[in-house]
Parts: C-alpha cells; sequence; structure tokens
C-alpha cells in the first residue's frame, strides 16, 4: 500500500535524486580545488611519516614506498633494499621495531631544479622491548636526494608524490 506506482512520483524522485547528484559532485569538486595545497615540506614529511609507520608494522611495500624506481646508493638499489629489508624482517620474525626519523631538513636539489630537493635526517631502528638500536645513521644526518614523482591516487586520478632518489651518505651493504 504505501508505495505509489504514479509515474509523475517516480518522475520527481528521479529528479530529486539527479539534483542531489550533482548537488554532491559539485560539492566535492569545489572541495577539491579549494582546499590548502600541502607544501613541499609538509609532503615529503608526511611520506617519511607513513614510511616509519609501515616499517613499524613489517609492511615492506610501504616502506619501500618512498623509494624510487630509479634509487641508488652504491650497490644498492629498490629491489636489493626490499630484499634486505625481507631477510631482516624474516629473521627477526618475533620482533616489534620503533622506527624513529628526526623531523627532516629540507634543502633546494642539485641546479635548484624545482622537482628534486636534499633531505637531511636521522634514522633509528630499535627493538621495542629493550631499547637497543638496531641499525641507525648514527649521530650524523643520512643526506638524500628526494624527487617529485608522477602516481595515481586511488588508482585513478594523476597526482605526484616525492621518493627518494638517491642516498649518497648511506653505508655501502
Amino acid at each position: 500500500m504505501g508505495y505509489n506506482n504514479n509515474p509523475d512520483a517516480a518522475r520527481r524522485r528521479s529528479l530529486l535524486f539527479f539534483f542531489a547528484v550533482i548537488f554532491a559532485v559539485g560539492g566535492v569538486a569545489t572541495w577539491f580545488l579549494t582546499r590548502p595545497r600541502p607544501t613541499v615540506e609538509q609532503r615529503i614529511t608526511e611520506a617519511f611519516q607513513k614510511a616509519r609507520i609501515a616499517a613499524q608494522k613489517g609492511d615492506i611495500a610501504g616502506t619501500v614506498a618512498v623509494v624510487s624506481n630509479d634509487f641508488r646508493a652504491g650497490s644498492l638499489d629498490k629491489k636489493r633494499l626490499r630484499l634486505l629489508l625481507f631477510r631482516t624482517r624474516q629473521q627477526a620474525v618475533d620482533t616489534d621495531w620503533q622506527v624513529e626519523i628526526t623531523p627532516p631538513r629540507i634543502l633546494p636539489g642539485p641546479d635548484n631544479v624545482p622537482d628534486k630537493r636534499l633531505v637531511l635526517t636521522r634514522i633509528v631502528a630499535r627493538e621495542a622491548s629493550s631499547g637497543n638500536a638496531l641499525w641507525s645513521t648514527g649521530d650524523n644526518s643520512i643526506t638524500l636526494l628526494m624527487r617529485e614523482e608522477p602516481t595515481r591516487l586511488w588508482g585513478i586520478f594523476p597526482s605526484t608524490t616525492w621518493r627518494v632518489l638517491a642516498a649518497p651518505s648511506l653505508p655501502d651493504f
């Protein structure tokens, strides 16, 4: 009894639904176009924080997501870095990690290229239960060359992200 088979009522419901969808799409588009854009420094810091959280969870893919496919540091490339992290994680299955990354100091890149930055930071990986440092850059900051690279947001929308391209001060493995 509660259902109305009146064609005019169905047309009104369709029209209301259509306008609701248009209004929602317009609202999302307005938000997307007017939201404040994060600075380069904020985006680089956010990339490091995502990698830190992934490392603490043992998520190797999330940890190396901040590393470019073109990464080079001596004999180390992205594939070898992933393999070293995998082996380390495999050998320390029951170990909880605590990863600390100091707030990065971000400088202009070589030749003031706008899509590259030099980043100075310190990284320490500790065993959570004992606090013993398992790996550390020591008292010195590590120098990283980062590059803004194209990516996809949610697999659909074109976007960019900052990734580590080189680590000239990283000790060879």
